[in-house]
């Protein structure tokens, strides 16, 4: 913690701008929280199905990887979440897949 913290910055921005990408996209494909921008991995709202059978569909129709939100409790419930460990480009590809699944 006391050496050289530039490497942790820059990384820190880098997943700051795949969150906003994300959320950017989950947002405008009405499927994403109308809460302020979260400070990390954001989530997309399940329409009218469970976060499990949601998760299902995205994977199944849109060749897209996310995590049931019931996973995290029964909050989480109604919700699925998203990794941000691709590059900007595969996320945009993931967004746009998951709108035409929608």
């Amino acid at each position: 913690m006391t050496g050289d913290q530039k490497p942790v910055e820059k990384m820190r921005r880098i997943y700051q701008k795949r969150r906003n990408v994300l959320y950017r996209g989950l947002r405008r494909l009405a499927c994403g929280s109308r809460s302020p921008r979260p400070a990390s991995t954001p989530g997309a709202k399940c329409r009218r199905q469970t976060s499990e059978s949601f998760s299902s569909l995205l994977l199944e129709q849109a060749a897209v990887v996310c995590t049931p939100g019931n996973g995290f409790g029964a909050h989480g419930e109604g919700y699925v979440r998203f990794a941000l460990t691709v590059d900007v480009p595969r996320l945009e590809e993931a967004v746009e897949r998951i709108g035409k699944v929608l």
